[in-house]
């Protein structure tokens, strides 16, 4: 009798040690060591998620790759010396003779207020313009008259759009170059109308 108590107090003993060793979670040497599950639902957004990794497109590629106005180079032209640089004036020699209306007689101005020094001409169907003349030119226009102007040939600077390629000189260049002309005369018959600027130049060698 007193053995069968022994050996059940033996066996409840172990069952008590096996029972405490359940609850504190010791395992036997061969068993894996536990981990936590992955949360719901993380393989399915890597899945659902592939362009992480991916390459942008094209067209951001491009653009990416393409200058901007920041690291764009600076057009510059290269600078031009005064040899080279262009002039817009010509010196040139002018003879010839045109014809205009006489519209007017007065003094210049500059040598006295009284002496004619100066008349308004108007080539045919032109705008009249104002010249200057001596005082012995002036002696022989009448207003309204029409005269023959002889131009001496003199050098004048003037622009080079008054130089056609025909030789012609345009009127401007005889206006606003203060042109000397140094005698007057009646036209002939064929010198009036259209035919009336005859004034030819020469560039100065």
């Amino acid at each position: 009798m007193k053995r069968n108590t022994a050996f059940t107090a033996v066996l409840l003993a172990a069952l008590l040690c096996t029972g405490c060793a359940g609850q504190n979670g010791s395992s036997s040497a061969g068993d894996p060591p536990v981990t936590d599950a992955p949360a719901a639902g993380t393989e399915a957004t890597e899945a659902e998620s592939p362009e992480t990794d991916a390459p942008e497109s094209e067209s951001a590629a491009v653009q990416t790759d393409a200058p901007t106005e920041e690291n764009a180079q600076p057009v510059t032209e290269p600078p031009v010396s005064p040899a080279d640089a262009a002039t817009p004036f010509e010196t040139v020699t002018a003879e010839g003779w045109f014809t205009a209306t006489v519209r007017a007689k007065m003094p210049d101005y500059v040598s006295d207020d009284t002496t004619e020094r100066a008349a308004v001409l108007q080539l045919f169907q032109d705008v009249p313009f104002f010249i200057i003349l001596s005082p012995e030119i002036c002696g022989q226009l009448t207003v309204g008259q029409t005269y023959a102007f002889h131009v001496s040939e003199q050098e004048i600077m003037t622009e080079k759009s008054n130089l056609f390629e025909d030789g012609t000189l345009s009127p401007e260049a005889v206006i606003h170059s203060y042109t000397q002309i140094d005698s007057v005369r009646t036209p002939e018959e064929d010198e009036s109308g259209l035919d009336c600027w005859h004034v030819s130049y020469q560039p100065v060698s």
